[in-house]
């Protein structure tokens, strides 16, 4: 009998092994493809805001509150509730429109508050009426899932805000509906999940951030995934004028050839995403000779769509700088620092070298300060600028840092943080916020009419770079500069200023110099060497000018935190972009021959 009931209890065993081998099997065979999770975290104030000011007391509405509005002469001013949103302007003498900037409050993924451009229009007597349309708050994750020969389960999971996802190559291991994503690089890192089958839907925990349900995707139907269908048959571009400032052409029109651009195009579009560190491109823009040839968008990506610039803004700041410069006067290049930042009288690191700190030594990352973002350990590295909480004003706290050297020489040190104080300049020289002082005489000239200023804790303007801009409106910054500092013939920018931020003041090393917050390279092409200047930013971002080609070349990519993926994304001009130029020249010389 024992023998019978041990028999038995095998066989029991066995068969419960089976079935929970077999329930692992038949999850394990449904996960393999790819997923996709979209958290929409707000803002929740945005939409149709009217201002009425038919009685004393003017109001404000949009998103379902009605508040006071505060008003001083033409300026007006409201907050919302638990300081939701705000918004500051000012009435034109016409009484026709209110022009202003909405302020988001941070978000759930959005680290500070943003100003967004908002102009209230009359629809009738002391009444106006405007859209407000704040940087949306939320976070996309894609997750890829493979069975290898040997039946193991791997992933990886690409994230276009954030790339998230970075160094995260996972092995996947199912027990009954339970799924672990165990990182393959990195001891401990384990996310976990459960599979729900008949739901058909699969959770993924993540820490800080709660639990993420996956739906299952395919690449055909989800933008997102893939660089996106191939391209039709030429001939077949000519972005189209949209009332933006551009004027557009067919390649051909500007010495460019087309199929040698559509070669560019199916480039990207051949890179699947089958690692997580594919580059992962969201859009190429070309102007030459002035005009727009090529305007492609990857991976979900549209023209309308804004895009965090990051430090490529840092050359914004140095453009706003020169206007900045010219048009109020009281310093140049060689003006110690801290005379113009004379409410900062008592700083604690005071000593000669800080003293001798000048306006050029910030703006070519020479200034000697103990700040170097390429180290975590620095003081004025700008993650930890950003993440302390001892002082909320980002002036102060990085003219208080310590000197690490003297101030000048040949050798970057980069520093967000000392780029960041060249915006308080302008703040300061101007008397208004940076984000006025943008509109005004740069946004609004260049016809840039939609943009979001990223804010720092005090509610200025944050010049150390992150403004997100439309690809089209930061391509422009370019074309500005190829012009001398015109755009579309009116003067912005000051041409000696042009000049002189475009020239080498110092280096990163011998192949790379730096001049007033401009990347400056040269690189060969067949047999010729072009120097070309570019404002660049983490993830992939490059607006960059080739002068003596009339060329201006906009790359914007999500490789955001993997330097080795995103910096070599600019060769793009070198293999694809100037290579249709130069057969069209040469062409040209032989038939001149």
């Amino acid at each position: 009998m024992r023998m019978m009931a041990a028999l038995l209890l095998f066989l029991i065993l066995a068969q419960s092994t089976a079935c929970a081998q077999n329930a692992n099997t038949d999850i394990a065979g449904q996960l393999p493809g790819w997923w996709k999770h979209q958290a929409n975290y707000g803002p929740a104030v945005a939409g149709s805001l009217t201002l009425d000011g038919r009685y004393s007391q003017w109001r404000a509405a949009i998103a379902g509150f009605d508040v006071a509005v505060s008003r001083k002469a033409d300026a007006v001013q409201f907050v919302l509730p638990a300081k939701q949103g705000e918004f500051s302007g000012r009435l034109r003498p016409d009484g026709s429109a209110i022009e202003g900037f909405w302020m988001q409050p941070p978000g759930v993924t959005l680290g500070s508050g943003y100003a967004t451009p908002v102009t209230l229009r009359s629809v009738s007597d002391k009444v106006w009426v405007g859209e407000v349309r704040p940087l949306p708050d939320r976070v996309t994750f894609y997750l890829n899932i493979t069975r290898g020969g040997d039946g193991a389960l791997a992933g990886f999971i690409r994230n276009p805000e954030f790339n998230f996802g970075l160094r995260r190559p996972f092995r996947i291991e199912v027990s009954d509906d339970h799924v672990s994503f165990i990182n393959a690089t990195r001891a401990g890192d384990v996310l976990r999940g459960r599979f729900d089958a008949g739901s058909g839907r699969l959770s993924m925990v993540f820490q800080g951030l709660g639990t993420f349900d996956f739906s299952r995707r395919d690449i055909e139907s989800t933008p997102g995934i893939a660089p996106g269908p191939a391209s039709p048959s030429l001939p077949r571009w000519v972005p189209p004028p949209i009332g933006d400032g551009w004027a557009t052409a067919a390649p051909e029109d500007v010495g460019m050839r087309a199929d040698v651009l559509q070669n560019l195009d199916d480039h990207v579009r051949r890179q699947l995403p089958v690692a997580v560190t594919t580059p992962y491109l969201h859009a190429i823009l070309i102007a030459r000779k002035g005009r727009l040839v090529f305007e492609e968008y990857f991976h979900g990506y549209d023209r309308d769509q804004v895009h965090d610039t990051r430090s490529a803004s840092k050359t914004l700041t140095s453009i706003l700088l020169g206007i900045a410069q010219q048009r109020h006067g009281g310093f140049d290049v060689d003006t110690p620092v801290l005379r113009l930042f004379d409410q900062y009288a008592d700083l604690q690191h005071l000593d000669a070298r800080k003293q001798r700190m000048t306006v050029g030594n910030l703006l070519t990352m020479t200034s000697g300060l103990a700040c170097d973002d390429n180290d975590d350990g620095s003081p004025g590295n700008e993650d930890v600028m950003q993440s302390q909480s001892t002082q909320a004003d980002w002036h102060r706290y990085a003219l208080d840092l310590e000197m690490k050297r003297d101030p000048g020489g040949r050798q970057v040190v980069y520093c967000s943080a000392g780029i960041n104080l060249l915006g308080g300049i302008v703040a300061r020289r101007s008397g208004m916020p940076m984000y006025e002082f943008f509109q005004r005489y740069l946004a609004g000239p260049l016809q840039i009419d939609r943009y979001h200023m990223n804010l720092m804790p005090g509610g200025q303007g944050y010049a150390g770079g992150g403004i997100y801009l439309r690809p089209r409106d930061a391509l422009k910054l370019g074309q500005l500069y190829l012009a001398g500092g015109r755009w579309n013939g009116k003067r912005i920018v000051d041409a000696a200023w042009v000049d002189a931020s475009t020239r080498k003041h110092a280096q990163f090393d011998d192949a790379h110099g730096y001049g007033y917050a401009w990347h400056l390279y040269e690189v060969s092409v067949g047999e010729r060497s072009y120097r070309y200047y570019a404002a660049g930013g983490n993830g992939g971002q490059f607006i960059i000018v080739v002068p003596e080609l009339e060329l201006v070349v906009m790359i914007a990519a999500g490789n955001y935190g993997d330097f080795k993926t995103w910096y070599p994304l600019q060769n793009l001009v070198a293999t694809h972009v100037i290579p249709a130029i130069a057969e069209t020249e040469n062409q040209r010389r032989s038939s001149e021959n």
